[in-house]
């Protein structure tokens, strides 16, 4: 909307006030100084709760905390709980694993991380599903995103004392990620062969990915091992839960899923997806970066498939950038690199899985060189959702109408804090 203006002052005081149902405006409002004191003290106390930075950095940590916090929302409509808006200029809701991110940078304090991650859950269908997306009047189940709460967990599960990471809090979120796990089994594995596949390309939280375009269903690895290490979770918690049948339930559907996915995909250099109604066609001369995420699953992959994956993703010029790691090797035919929705771009969910797989799999020079890159093209840019892997120039979201929907979002600021304390 417009406000227009017209007074015969050069200074006055206006308040604006938005209203989600017809209301009257209050009597009075408090004094505008005493307004600009308490918003900067809720940012400065909202701040403590985010990682620290080097001193020279401490002016990006501060933007990044900014965005963070302004996306920020108290529960209204059918949200139970605070939530983490990917934006405010565009894209003004939380999608489905876009929380679990948000949960990672708020480590250094774990109430709110855990409730983060336990946002989600709040919208989980009948069958187990988790939504694509939730505002505060409306949740989307036509497509999902994928099972990425057990990554996060591993993760922090591995950066934190999990003493501070009580018994309720495993107990409340065990079972709503069963049901999520199984949810890909029993709904998404279109042959029974006990590999769920991605029936739309959004489920893969990359979008605009190459494998997709030659048909779906699409089965890929990066699925299988998101859901294989999200087991490992299941696992491990329902261990320290006294669960021990389920634990071992658990560990054993992981190690076989990954023995299957291996046996499946693995083509000796990298993991090449099925697409067709069966799930039995392979995506040949496939270059998407998807066929690397196994990486994440560390040091469960046997050394050779390790090796191969470092050797393809150190090598300059291919995946790695001066910016960070692309989402399509830059010699693919199907290489693009020119809009926001482009395939090939350098987009934060990817720089933060391969830069723990590295980690995971025992590789920290090579997670360090790729966090530092991505971290230095973000204070020189800005916190843009996607970047040119070639000029590292910050790419916005445009609807049809050429309005650029994406500038800077929590999502990669959240990505931004997390790389650059714990890699950089």
């Amino acid at each position: 909307f417009t406000v227009r203006i017209e007074t015969e002052f050069t200074q006055f005081e206006l308040a604006i006030m938005d209203y989600q149902h017809n209301a009257l405006a209050p009597d009075s409002f408090p004094d505008f100084d005493v307004c600009c004191e308490n918003v900067q003290k809720d940012f400065e106390d909202y701040l403590k709760k985010l990682p620290a930075s080097k001193p020279e950095y401490d002016l990006a940590r501060k933007q990044a905390a900014w965005i963070i916090w302004s996306c920020n929302l108290s529960p209204h409509g059918f949200m139970k709980r605070p939530m983490i808006f990917m934006g405010r200029q565009g894209y003004n809701q939380s999608f489905g694993w876009q929380p679990s991110f948000q949960a990672m940078a708020h480590l250094d304090d774990i109430d709110t991380a855990w409730s983060l991650l336990e946002s989600m859950f709040d919208f989980q269908d009948e069958y187990g599903q988790l939504p694509d997306s939730i505002n505060g009047f409306a949740a989307n189940y036509s497509t999902c995103k994928p099972p990425f709460q057990g990554f996060a967990i591993d993760w922090i599960f591995r950066h934190c004392d999990q003493s501070k990471i009580s018994l309720d809090k495993l107990e409340r979120i065990y079972q709503p990620l069963c049901r999520w796990t199984d949810w890909w089994f029993k709904y998404r594995d279109c042959n029974g062969d006990g590999l769920p596949s991605y029936e739309h390309g959004d489920e893969s939280g990359g979008d605009v990915v190459s494998i997709f375009r030659y048909g779906l269903p699409v089965t890929s690895a990066d699925l299988c091992a998101l859901l294989a290490l999200q087991m490992d979770i299941l696992s491990t918690i329902a261990e320290r839960l006294g669960k021990e049948e389920e634990q071992k339930k658990w560990k054993q559907k992981s190690d076989d899923l990954i023995l299957l996915m291996i046996k499946r995909f693995w083509d000796g250099s990298r993991f090449i997806p099925l697409q067709g109604n069966q799930c039995l066609t392979p995506v040949k001369d496939q270059m998407s970066l998807l066929c690397f995420i196994p990486i994440i699953l560390g040091k469960r992959l046997p050394n050779e498939i390790t090796s191969a994956i470092i050797r393809t993703l150190s090598t300059e010029g291919k995946y790695l950038s001066q910016y960070g790691i692309a989402s399509e090797s830059m010699d693919s035919p199907d290489f693009e690199c020119h809009s926001g929705w482009d395939c090939g771009l350098i987009i934060a969910q990817n720089q933060m899985m391969i830069v723990s797989g590295l980690e995971a799999s025992g590789y920290p020079d090579l997670a360090k060189t790729i966090a530092q890159r991505y971290c230095t093209s973000i204070r020189k840019n800005g916190f843009y959702n996607n970047f040119n892997p070639i000029t590292g120039r910050g790419l916005d979201h445009r609807c049809s109408t050429g309005t650029a929907l994406i500038y800077w979002t929590s999502w990669v600021s959240a990505v931004y804090l997390i790389l650059q304390k714990y890699y950089e």
